[in-house]
C-alpha cells in the first residue's frame, strides 16, 4: 500500500471517530439520583440531584448548602451565587468523603 493512501485511510478514520464522539458526548448526561441512596454511590463518581436549601454556611472562599429531598447531604461550592434557604436548586458535580460523611462538590447549581 503506497504511503500517500495510508495517509489518506487513517486521517479519515480520525476525522470519522472525532465526529462520532463529539456526536456521544453531546448526548451523554448524568442521570438524577436519590439522595437517600449516596452511601452505594461509589466517591469520585458524577452525581445530579434536586433537592431543597435547609442551611447555607457561608465560609470565606466556600459555601456550603445542606440539600434536602429524602435526607440531607452537603454540597460544597466554591463560586459566589445568590441563594437561599427553602430556593429549589438541581445540582451537579462530584461525590466526595470528608470526615467519613458523604459530600458533593459542585460543578453547576441552578435554581428550578
Amino acid at each position: 500500500m503506497k504511503d500517500s493512501t495510508l495517509l489518506k485511510t487513517s486521517l479519515i478514520c480520525s476525522i470519522l471517530g472525532i465526529i462520532i464522539l463529539y456526536f456521544l458526548s453531546a448526548n451523554i448526561e448524568i442521570e438524577e439520583m436519590n439522595i437517600s441512596k449516596i452511601n452505594t454511590i461509589k466517591l469520585g463518581a458524577d452525581v445530579k440531584l434536586t433537592g431543597e436549601i435547609k442551611q447555607i454556611k457561608q465560609l470565606e472562599k466556600l459555601t456550603i448548602i445542606d440539600v434536602k429531598k429524602d435526607c440531607v447531604v452537603p454540597v460544597l461550592l466554591f463560586d459566589n451565587i445568590t441563594l437561599n434557604v427553602g430556593d429549589k436548586i438541581k445540582v451537579t458535580g462530584k461525590l466526595d468523603e470528608y470526615k467519613g460523611k458523604k459530600e458533593i462538590i459542585a460543578e453547576t447549581i441552578i435554581k428550578t
